[in-house]
């Protein structure tokens, strides 16, 4: 009898207590909790909601960390779970499930924690026996031979760079890939093709990243995590995270959450990777 129940925002912002099968109604879920793969349990949080428009002049510390989104209309359907999520770091809050897929996600979402990859072995590999690897390369072999571009800087790019990228960096050899750009083991767009191939997670744009640090992070917070070196108290994060940007044919962008910018280093680099998805 629950099925369909609604409610909205009291006049404090807050939510009241909801049966787990209430509608997800309000008007702004960001900095809640996201069950992506639908199996109970938080997957990222939410740092974009597309049920309202990105505020006029939107940007994350600096000039290049602008970023605009629209509003959009007959979104998805969500529920909103009955309890609140108290484990993570991004504070107690409610947990966002898809209730009807129509094919228009309402929600950005970043991972709780860090993209790693456990030690391995390749059988197909001669020098089979691999390490685990916490940081990577953007693209090793790519430095100085990434033109012309084929990845853009905005918000809502990211999924579709990530495809370019992994099948870029699968084409290495050939004429479809970059000149003189050999495969590196370290490559990100190597070992997170499983996920991308999941259809919900791939690697943020420079414009996404800008609207999670925005909504997230502000100057005093930075400023205390890079005076004490503590990047990690900061919700978990890292100090530094690639985007899926290129710019220009040595660099991509990435986030640095040390002084609070976005900025460009050459791709033989080796930063963190943290996975967004949409739903």
């Amino acid at each position: 009898e629950l099925e369909g129940m609604e409610y909205i925002l009291n006049s404090e912002g807050k939510q009241p207590p909801q049966p787990a099968s209430a509608k997800a109604t309000g008007e702004d879920y960001r900095g809640y909790y996201a069950d992506v793969d639908g199996d109970g349990n938080p997957d990222g949080v939410i740092y974009a909601d597309l049920n309202k428009a990105s505020e006029s002049g939107a940007q994350y510390y600096n000039s290049d960390g602008s970023y605009t989104y629209t509003a959009k209309t007959n979104l998805n359907e969500y529920t909103i779970s009955k309890e609140k999520y108290t484990e993570g770091k991004f504070g107690e809050k409610e947990i966002i499930k898809l209730k009807k897929d129509k094919n228009n996600p309402r929600f950005y979402v970043m991972a709780l924690n860090d993209f790693t990859t456990e030690a391995y072995e390749d059988p197909n590999d001669s020098n089979n026996n691999y390490s685990a690897y916490t940081a990577y390369y953007w693209y090793y072999g790519a430095y100085g031979h990434m033109g012309p571009l084929i990845t853009e800087i905005g918000f809502g790019s990211g999924k579709e760079n990530t495809r370019k990228m992994i099948e870029k960096w699968k084409a290495a050899g050939t004429s479809e890939g970059y000149s003189n750009s050999p495969q590196n083991n370290q490559d990100i767009w190597k070992h997170i093709q499983e996920k991308y191939n999941s259809g919900k997670w791939y690697i943020p744009s420079r414009g996404e990243w800008a609207a999670f640090g925005d909504y997230f992070t502000n100057k005093t917070d930075l400023e205390t995590k890079l005076t004490t070196s503590n990047y990690n108290s900061l919700y978990g994060l890292s100090g530094w995270y690639w985007s899926s940007s290129q710019d220009g044919t040595t660099n991509a962008w990435y986030v640095y959450f040390g002084t609070g910018y976005m900025f460009h280093v050459n791709v033989s680099h080796i930063h963190y990777v943290r996975l967004g998805a949409t739903f």
